[in-house]
């Protein structure tokens, strides 16, 4: 088993005012994640060299050792579905896979049309309480099965449909809101919602601005996360670059919750309090960045990280209990980074 490099990071949290000492762990050395999901109360970690999972004594492989894997759900009780990075249409070899007891295999089914062309996989979401019914984006398309990934059936667009998927999210335990994102072919950003579990999209528009003339201003961009607001169900925040939206209405209207040099890839809840939300991503220096809010968005506290971190940015984050502390996993091009929320 290839040896973990466990490293560790000192850095400074700045927080209205006062300046306090944390540590920042780091471990997969030079791994990149992924993704980070967090299935039956364990986080696994999706990267360049398979599937991880964090146990007691550290991080263990999972499966599908040397294969760049990019998402993974529960795909019935006893079961997981993972996916493989591949090219925009599929390299023609299998990009699902599925895991029983502790065994993987490949897992297609019908994916990807008649001819199994389309084998490209974006995103996967799944409620916990339904898990053999999964979502799944394969470009700007959207697919659906019912029996863990053995039969697939379209749900929006063909199969043929090109773009890229960075996010396809419930919002809630609600299994007929489901939110979609990321952007076209010509690198505009895409949001699409579900109100009645796909069999109907609406696009919504999340980035239109006014130029000086109050002409529409079309801006290159990506749509890369979401975030909801628990208790008031018509407020979403999404995850730009230079940007995070937010709406009040639904999605009827958005405006700038935050704009600034920075792209915004990826949020997170905190698992104690559920109104304190984290943002991170990629800045112009190539350092790490953490923001927070405590207000859904009406304003952002950006907590400033040692400047000696360099060249990497943060794809994915969660937030978890473990011995009783709030810990952050920051998934980067990197590694993974670990910090303990000070309470």
């Amino acid at each position: 088993m290839k040896k973990l490099l466990v490293i560790l990071f000192l850095y400074q949290f700045i927080q209205l005012g006062c300046i306090t000492n944390s540590g920042f762990e780091e471990t997969l050395d030079g791994i990149v994640v992924n993704k980070i999901e967090v299935l039956d109360g364990k986080v696994f970690f999706c990267t360049d060299e398979g599937v991880f999972i964090k146990t007691e004594i550290g991080f263990n492989h999972f499966g599908l050792k040397g294969t760049a894997t990019i998402d993974i759900t529960k795909s019935g009780m006893k079961s997981y579905l993972a996916a493989r990075q591949a090219t925009d249409f599929g390299d023609g070899q299998a990009t699902l896979f599925q895991r029983i007891v502790s065994s993987w295999r490949p897992f297609m089914g019908n994916f990807g049309g008649e001819d199994k062309l389309f084998t490209f996989v974006g995103e996967m979401g799944s409620l916990e309480e339904y898990p053999e019914t999964i979502y799944l984006t394969s470009g700007s398309n959207i697919v659906k099965t019912i029996d863990g990934g053995l039969h697939w059936q379209e749900v929006h667009l063909s199969w043929s449909h090109l773009g890229s998927a960075y996010f396809l999210e419930f919002q809630g335990a609600n299994p007929d809101t489901i939110w979609f994102g990321g952007a076209n072919v010509l690198s505009l950003p895409v949001l699409k919602r579900t109100l009645d579990g796909g069999s109907t999209w609406e696009y919504l528009k999340v980035l239109e601005l006014e130029d000086k003339n109050g002409g529409l201003l079309f801006i290159d961009n990506v749509s890369y996360d979401i975030i909801f607001n628990p208790d008031h169900a018509n407020q979403v925040m999404v995850a730009l670059s230079g940007f995070i939206r937010k709406t009040e209405d639904f999605g009827e209207n958005w405006t700038s919750s935050y704009e600034g040099p920075y792209a915004f890839y990826t949020f997170a809840r905190s698992v104690v309090d559920p109104q304190v939300l984290y943002a991170s991503g990629k800045n112009k220096e190539g350092s790490l960045f953490l923001f927070k809010t405590e207000d859904f968005g009406d304003t952002w506290e950006e907590l400033a990280v040692d400047s000696t971190i360099k060249e990497v940015y943060v794809i994915d984050m969660v937030s978890v209990i473990e011995d009783g502390q709030e810990i952050l996993y920051f998934g980067t091009n990197k590694g993974v980074f670990t910090h303990q929320i000070m309470n």
